[in-house]
Parts: C-alpha cells; sequence; structure tokens
C-alpha cells in the first residue's frame, strides 16, 4: 500500500474508534497449564492492589474490527500498572529473579538517570482469514491464544532511554481464546469462529527484550509545545518471538520532553505519561523494519505437532496515533498496518489500538 493511502486510511479509522468488549472465562483448566494462568492472573490483581493509590494503570484494547477482515492478529486485551518515576530501582517492587539479574548492571546503577518499572497482563488471539470453516486451512496462520505476563524497566535521562522487557505466558487453549472471541462475536451479532479446535497446543513462552530510544532532535515552539524525532533498536530471544527491529518516530504536541521515555514502536502499549496534563495532545507518526527469526503463533509449537505457516522474516510496520491529556486521565488512539508475515499471506494486516491511562 502507498504511503499516502496508507495515512489516509488511517486517520480515518482514528476518528472511527470505539470501544467493545466482551470477556468469558472458562472456569476448567488442567495441571502446569491451570497453575500458571492462576499464577499470572492473580500476580496481576496482587500487583494492582498493592500498588494502588501512587502510580498508573492503563488498560489496552486492541482489534481488527476496523480493517477489511476478522484475520491475522484479531484481538488483543491489556491491562498494567506503572509505579512512579524513582532514582533507582526498588527491590520490593521488582521481581526476585529480575532483580538479581540486573542489580549490578550500569541499567540499574549509573548516576543522572530517572528510573521507572511496569507490570502488564494481557491476552492476544491470532485467526485465519476465514473463521467460518471448522476444517484446517492449511494455507493460513494457525489459531492461536495467547496469555502473556511482561515486566518492563526503564532507565533513561533527557536524550535516552533504555528498557529490558521479561515476558512469561502460555499459547493453547487454556489461554481461553476460543471462548473470548465466541462471546464478543455473539455479543456483537458477528459469525461465530469454527475453527479453535485446530489451535495451537498448550505451551509456555517466554521472551526478553532490550529496547534503546533516542531523542535525535527537537524543535521547541514554546516550554511545553513542539516537535521532536526519535529513533529506536531492539532486541529481543525467546520461544514466544525472536526478533530484531529498528525504526524511527515523529511527534508533535505537548509535553515531549516528559513522555518519551516510554514511547516505542507499539507506544499504545505503554503507560502514558499525558495523565494528569490537562489540554496537552500528541501526534505521533512511526516507521519501523524488524527481522524476525521464529514467532511461535507462525511457527506452530516448540515440541509438538502443530498447525505452522512458512514465515517471513522481513517485516515492515507503520503507525500512526494521537494522544489526550485531561485531568488524571489519558487517551490513546492509534493504527497500526504491517507488511505481510508468512508467505501464502493474501494481503497486508492492520489493527486500531485504544489505550485509557489513568493515575491510580
Amino acid at each position: 500500500m502507498p504511503c499516502s493511502q496508507f495515512w489516509m486510511g488511517a486517520s480515518a479509522i482514528l476518528i472511527k474508534l470505539v470501544l467493545l468488549s466482551g470477556y468469558q472465562i472458562k472456569k476448567s483448566a488442567t495441571n502446569v497449564t491451570k497453575l500458571l494462568t492462576s499464577t499470572l492472573m492473580m500476580t496481576a490483581l496482587m500487583i494492582s492492589k498493592s500498588y494502588a493509590g501512587d502510580g498508573m494503570v492503563t488498560l489496552t484494547w486492541e482489534n481488527d474490527l476496523f480493517s477489511s477482515s476478522d484475520g491475522q492478529y484479531t484481538n488483543g486485551i491489556g491491562f498494567s500498572y506503572a509505579k512512579p518515576l524513582r532514582s533507582y530501582f526498588q527491590e520490593n517492587e521488582t521481581p526476585s529473579l529480575i532483580y538479581w539479574l540486573l542489580k549490578d548492571t550500569d541499567f540499574a546503577n549509573q548516576t543522572g538517570k530517572r528510573r521507572s518499572i511496569a507490570h502488564s497482563f494481557g491476552q492476544a488471539m491470532f485467526t485465519p482469514e476465514d473463521i467460518s470453516q471448522e476444517s484446517l486451512i492449511e494455507n493460513d496462520r494457525p489459531y492461536a491464544g495467547l496469555l502473556i505476563w511482561n515486566t518492563s524497566l526503564i532507565a533513561f535521562d533527557e536524550s535516552i532511554s533504555d528498557r529490558w522487557t521479561f515476558s512469561l505466558g502460555l499459547v493453547g487453549p487454556e489461554a481461553f481464546a476460543k471462548d473470548v472471541q465466541t462471546s464478543i462475536h455473539k455479543a456483537t451479532g458477528s459469525d461465530k469462529p469454527m475453527g479453535w479446535d485446530n489451535q495451537l497446543n498448550n505451551e509456555p513462552v517466554f521472551r526478553i527484550e532490550k529496547e534503546t530510544l533516542f531523542r535525535a532532535l527537537e524543535l521547541e515552539l514554546n516550554p511545553s509545545f513542539g516537535m521532536d524525532f526519535l529513533a529506536f533498536g531492539s532486541l529481543g530471544l525467546g520461544n514466544l518471538m525472536s526478533s530484531a527491529e529498528a525504526g524511527i518516530s515523529v511527534r508533535f504536541g505537548h509535553s515531549l520532553d516528559q513522555t518519551y521515555p516510554n514511547f516505542s514502536s507499539f507506544p499504545v502499549r505503554n503507560p502514558n505519561y499525558l495523565a494528569g496534563r490537562s489540554a496537552n495532545w500528541q501526534i505521533f507518526a512511526s516507521r519501523a523494519k524488524s527481522y524476525v527469526f521464529n514467532d511461535i503463533t507462525l511457527d506452530g509449537n516448540t515440541f509438538t505437532d502443530s498447525h505452522s505457516v512458512d514465515l517471513i522474516k522481513d517485516r515492515m510496520l507503520s503507525v500512526l496515533g494521537i494522544s489526550f491529556g485531561f485531568q488524571s486521565w489519558s487517551i490513546m488512539l492509534s493504527y497500526q498496518e504491517s507488511s505481510k508475515t508468512f508467505k501464502t499471506q493474501a494481503q497486508d494486516s492492520s489493527y486500531g489500538a485504544l489505550s485509557i491511562s489513568s493515575i491510580w
């Protein structure tokens, strides 16, 4: 798709973006996957309760409702909690293993840096384009559900932001994607998804990612309003996905210097520090190139036989978004378009996203 068509289409979709969601949890689960699922959910609940009162909560919803199909990455729901900024990471706020790995590094101890930590929990689902078929569609992507827990740590100064993200979760039936999509489609009058019996098998997944964001240029029009250009790069490893990415972003609006550390190629998934800044707004656009070494949602299960497709390793990503701050809240809307991710994919994939952040 030509760049001009992308930006025009993205702008129209952003205007139409609205929130709808339904959630129904399957009560039965088994053995290891039941334990892991319960642990992730309980940890999210405990963190939100124990930290409530001095941080920021963010709810995120991503969906392909605004594209021309109901396939590929079709829906994602997430909740995150970010602690207030500090000079150093606190041991009582950081998972023990992560704290032990990072406590003696420059990332954790270099002076002149501000630091933050955020925990998130979410679900994502992936389907082929035609969800009306019960039989396996061999030349389209597998059905896959994902439950994921992330802990992200950021250390930054006025021009460079470094981030480590540690992810743990599972794919398979016990990620409840079948139940959630079926409930949402029933509530909205959409077609019932018929092919979830062909989804990936249960498998624990992990990913460790290091990302660096560089604020390359700032054009200040007044003390709180201007434009900046960001460059970013990341490397991630794990059986969930291993990839390398590099890209550039341009932002225009208020409070750019105070919000850049949490920016990324998918900023809608991060805490939005326009919360608490009334009448502040930002517009942003990003373009990124990635190389994907493995992706379990396309390659299939690591240790058991399952449906799979041939991965396209070279990918391009375009993002357009807008963000508003008012009182203790902020809202971000964005539209993402990705080039084809597997060889038999019929067309590029796209989806819209909404996040709501609040000082809590």
